[in-house]
């Protein structure tokens, strides 16, 4: 499926408020913005995974979004405003190690805000990572354990 991106501008009726411009992905199939989990090609040995809503990213909750390279999973980010505000965490060089490094870095900039330390064990089949930062948020995360193919 190929994409393309569409800009839209909302205008507000109030003088006092600017106009918001934002981007969003189109299906170029049918012209509707994409809905759901959608595998993207970023490359001929490279995608990653990732849930869209009206063209969007769909990070209220939780996005899991997987990056591949060779059939091997490289890097992993997890955004949701809900939990992490304008923040996300990113791992960019992801190992099955027990301890691994990665960051909280700025939605908007992809500015690095802090460095964490995670650490992930199996537990019933699942993957349980234990996020510990200094000056945002550590929370503990348990996901199934398909997300991490080629680990456990």
């Amino acid at each position: 499926m190929e994409t393309y991106t569409k800009t839209r501008t909302i205008e507000y009726k109030d003088p006092r408020r600017i106009p918001f411009t934002y981007e969003y992905l189109v299906d170029k199939r049918n012209d509707q913005p994409l809905t759901g989990l959608y595998k993207v090609i970023t490359g001929s040995n490279s995608f990653y995974y990732c849930k869209y809503k009206n063209g969007i990213e769909a990070n209220r909750a939780l996005n899991f979004i997987e990056y591949h390279q060779n059939g091997k999973l490289i890097q992993i980010d997890i955004k949701g405003d809900a939990i992490l505000g304008s923040r996300y965490l990113s791992v960019p060089n992801y190992s099955c190690d027990k301890k691994i490094k990665g960051f909280y870095k700025e939605v908007v900039s992809d500015a690095i805000v802090e460095e964490v330390i995670i650490k992930q064990k199996v537990k019933k089949g699942k993957i349980h990572w234990n996020v510990k930062a200094k000056h945002n948020v550590s929370f503990k995360g348990i996901f199934e354990k398909h997300r991490l193919k080629g680990c456990f």
